[in-house]
């Protein structure tokens, strides 16, 4: 069924006429998928709605009807990137041992979507260099307790809403694991995509089912999503972090800086 036409309420703006002469207000929609028999409009949702026309709209000559439960907006919304997470503008996200080759990636990614970015390394320089790539809180583990941080920058998090960050990426595990419950609002998104301190971590369901949580996994090696990736490396909007290149010959020191946690982004090894 159409929708009723959108109100003024909307914050829609004003804008040109038809060619045929009929009043139309440009406005934006929020994207929703591409149903059958219904015509993709663009990345930029732009429609042309015409008040006498009901809930139907005009775009580059065509007409449609605007679906139920469609709304508008005064600009598009930002194209929430490639992986499982989904990430909205305005959400914040929790990364956790951000300062590896996976978490200067995600830090990157979560910007792109829009979302406030607390990034969570083991020392103050490496905390102090995910600010340098976007972060816009930084918690050093070494020293600070990120529940405790989280907490004191958004509250506690509460069974009827409140509090918390909207989505944690672990790829860590281990004790990381149940600890990190207590950082996730009410319908969270809990990512695991790795475990790097132990794939058998004791856990706390009251919090699970308590709070609603979505545990998603994400593995990230769809073919889908490396040519995203790519695409974004070829064109600047994802850089690719390198602490440093060595020959394979040299293996033993990249590794060394590894274990001492001194890696910031990946240790390349060339033969």
């Amino acid at each position: 069924m159409p929708a009723a036409p959108p109100s003024a309420e909307s914050g829609a703006g004003e804008g040109s006429r038809g060619s045929d002469g009929a009043g139309y207000r440009r406005v934006r929609t929020e994207s929703a998928p591409v149903g059958e028999g219904k015509e993709s409009l663009g990345a930029d949702h732009h429609r042309e709605v015409a008040p006498e026309l009901g809930g139907r709209f005009r775009v580059d000559g065509r007409e449609g009807v605007l679906e139920r439960g469609e709304r508008v907006f005064d600009q598009p919304e930002p194209d929430p990137g490639p992986g499982r997470g989904q990430l909205r503008p305005g959400e914040k996200v929790l990364i956790l041992s951000a300062a590896g080759g996976v978490g200067v990636c995600c830090v990157q990614l979560a910007k792109a979507a829009g979302c406030e970015v607390v990034a969570c390394a083991g020392s103050a320089d490496r905390a102090n260099r995910l600010k340098d790539i976007g972060a816009d809180h930084v918690i050093d583990t070494s020293t600070q307790n990120y529940v405790a941080e989280i907490h004191r920058l958004y509250g506690k998090p509460r069974t009827r809403g409140g509090g918390g960050v909207d989505v944690i990426i672990n790829y860590t595990g281990g004790d990381t694991w149940a600890e990190c419950f207590r950082a996730l609002t009410l319908n969270g998104r809990l990512l695991t995509c790795g475990a790097t301190a132990g794939y058998d971590p004791k856990t706390d369901i009251r919090y699970i089912w308590s709070f609603e949580f979505n545990i998603i996994g994400s593995n990230g090696w769809t073919r889908e999503d490396q040519i995203e990736l790519l695409r974004r490396v070829d064109n600047g909007q994802l850089k690719p972090i390198k602490h440093c290149v060595l020959p394979l010959t040299r293996a033993k020191e990249a590794m060394t800086d590894l274990i001492d946690r001194k890696v910031f982004g990946k240790a390349v090894l060339t033969p």
